[in-house]
């Protein structure tokens, strides 16, 4: 018995995240036949942390890990690169939930970032790949500020860290007097996604992980034996990890359970010593909105962003499982430019060189895609919006369920599985009605 892959992934525009760091081929493809003990397909957060995983706990195993595009080309190359310790539930006005289920995510988030962490140490990353620095939930408005007020509230009862800040202390922070104001947690480490991406591979490929990238599958082969097919040969397997995310729908599961929303960002040119000068702020800090439908900001800089630069996402669209249109991705960039010019208008002169758009997979209740599907087949998918700390638990979670160990030390209040959707004939047009509406809501944010 096989199941034919029914699409394979595609994205649109190049990342600069991907372009600052090693945008050379790393890694080969398949040329022939191979079998080995586990194969991981996707090589993001969460095909990496389950690879390295495995490699921990089965330190002799054969371990090879497929992806369809280069590593750090995908999603996981194209998000915003936080790394969120505390409660963010993006189904949330205000990002958070109830109390018992908050704690136990923060739980999780936590041991997923020092997973990471380990991993950074063990395999050497560059400096700036990861840094612990925290990041502001940033308000716009008094309605968002009020937002954001709640949030803070819901921290403190949980017992979390958090400050509070006014306009003067965001103006001072981001050189920008359009925010009204906050909240700073301290925890969230960030990251150059496609550099940490890359480097884990790296990591894993020299200790001793087969990755293989341009490579996609196109179908699983479930009997006589576990087996992937490719255009370039065949890897038969003893057990198989799909995290793939959203894409799990086109191996055939999950089809009626995952909501797949696409994102779109721009970062600009290096600034000049003048431009810089006019910007004034700190050097480096990262906002996300205290509306769900706002912008998300980050200054980034050195050789690992390639200069001093602002980045920018907005927009969101529910796309399925194919790459967004140029079209998307001109109106995204043309609306980035505007939310840059209401910041920041001292930079009339500035232009963007990167645009690019990033998927990312939900569910109505939040829960993760993390199961045997079929007998030796585990998926690891649905990150609801934190492909990195949701991803990276992910696969760890999903690692142990392959080797049958005990996942209560990792989740043990258990997991949710997705909630069913509406088919997909009536699921787009619906998600991009609540979308537009939302955007209308926070204009102002955006």
């Amino acid at each position: 018995m096989s199941a034919v892959v029914t699409a394979l992934p595609g994205e649109t525009g190049l990342s600069a995240w991907d372009a600052c760091f090693r945008p050379q081929r790393l890694f080969p493809s398949l040329e022939r036949d191979e079998s080995c003990d586990f194969l991981v397909i996707g090589a993001g957060y969460a095909g990496l942390s389950a690879a390295r995983a495995l490699r921990l706990d089965q330190p002799g195993a054969r371990i090879i890990v497929l992806e369809a595009l280069r590593v750090g080309q995908g999603a996981a190359g194209r998000n915003a690169g936080f790394m969120i310790d505390v409660t963010h539930d993006l189904g949330s006005d205000d990002y958070a939930g109830e109390a018992h289920a908050d704690r136990q995510t923060m739980r999780e988030n936590r041991l997923a970032i020092d997973f990471a962490l380990a991993a950074a140490a063990d395999y050497d990353f560059e400096q700036g790949i990861m840094v612990r620095s925290g990041k502001i939930n940033a308000a716009c408005s008094e309605r968002s500020l009020a937002l954001a007020r709640r949030y803070a509230a819901h921290l403190r009862k949980l017992g979390e860290p958090c400050t509070e800040l006014d306009g003067d202390d965001l103006a001072r922070i981001t050189g920008s007097p359009y925010y009204t104001g906050g909240v700073h947690t301290p925890g969230t480490v960030m990251i150059q996604p496609a550099a940490y991406i890359k480097s884990l591979a790296l990591g894993l490929w020299r200790d001793g992980v087969r990755v293989l990238e341009c490579t996609p599958v196109l179908a699983l082969e479930y009997v006589p034996g576990l087996a992937a097919r490719t255009a370039a040969g065949t890897i038969r397997a003893g057990r198989i990890i799909l995290a793939t995310n959203g894409h799990v729908r086109a191996f055939g599961h999950y089809r009626r359970q995952l909501m797949d929303i696409t994102t779109f960002a721009s970062i600009t040119a290096p600034l000049s010593a003048d431009q810089a000068r006019a910007l004034g702020g700190e050097a480096a800090w990262s906002l996300t909105p205290a509306a769900p439908h706002g912008s998300t900001v980050r200054r980034v800089r050195g050789a690992l962003y390639g200069g001093d630069r602002l980045f920018f996402r907005s927009l969101f669209k529910a796309t399925g499982l194919g790459a967004a249109s140029a079209r998307l991705l001109a109106r995204a960039q043309r609306e980035h430019r505007i939310g840059i010019q209401r910041r920041y208008p001292v930079l009339k002169d500035v232009t963007l060189s990167h645009s690019w758009a990033g998927r990312l997979c939900l569910s109505t209740n939040a829960g993760s895609a993390v199961a045997e599907v079929e007998t030796g087949v585990v998926t690891a998918c649905c990150q609801n919006g934190l492909g990195t700390v949701r991803g990276t638990f992910n696969g760890m979670l999903a690692a142990r369920i392959t080797l049958g160990l005990p996942t209560d030390g990792l989740a043990p209040g258990g997991w949710r599985q997705p909630a069913r959707v509406p088919p997909q004939p009536l699921l787009r047009p619906a998600l991009n009605a609540y979308l537009s509406w939302k955007r209308h809501e926070d204009a102002h944010e955006c």
